[in-house]
C-alpha cells in the first residue's frame, strides 16, 4: 500500500476562528481504500472508500462525536481537498481540509 508518511494538512473550521496549517499526517490510498491519520490529543484515524475514481467518503470514531468526511484529488496531483463533520452532543463542528500527498515510501 503506497504510503505518504510526510504528508501536511490545513484545516479550517467555519464554526471557530481556529486553523491547523501544516498539520503532520499519514496517507495511505490502495486499491479504492484511504486511511489518513493524525495527532490530535492522541492518534486519530479516518478511513473509507474510493465512490468513483479520485472521490472518497471517509468516517471516523475518533473524534468528539461521530465523524465523516470527503476527499478528492485530480489525477497526477499531489493534493486532497474536502469537507469534514463532527457531530458531538448540542452541536456540529464542521469546515475544510486539504492535504498536501509527500515522503512516499516504496511498498
Amino acid at each position: 500500500m503506497p504510503v505518504w508518511s510526510e504528508s501536511t494538512m490545513d484545516v479550517v473550521y467555519y464554526t471557530a476562528d481556529v486553523a491547523w496549517d501544516n498539520q503532520p499526517c499519514v496517507v495511505r490510498i490502495d486499491g479504492g481504500v484511504i486511511v489518513v491519520e493524525y495527532q490530535n490529543e492522541g492518534l486519530v484515524t479516518y478511513s473509507g472508500t474510493e465512490l468513483a475514481p479520485g472521490h472518497f467518503l471517509l468516517h471516523s470514531d475518533d473524534e468528539d462525536g461521530p465523524a465523516s468526511a470527503s476527499l478528492h484529488i485530480t489525477p497526477g496531483h499531489l493534493v486532497l481537498e474536502g469537507s469534514w463533520q463532527v457531530i458531538v452532543p448540542g452541536q456540529l463542528r464542521r469546515g475544510l481540509w486539504k492535504i498536501f500527498l509527500q515522503g512516499l515510501q516504496a511498498p
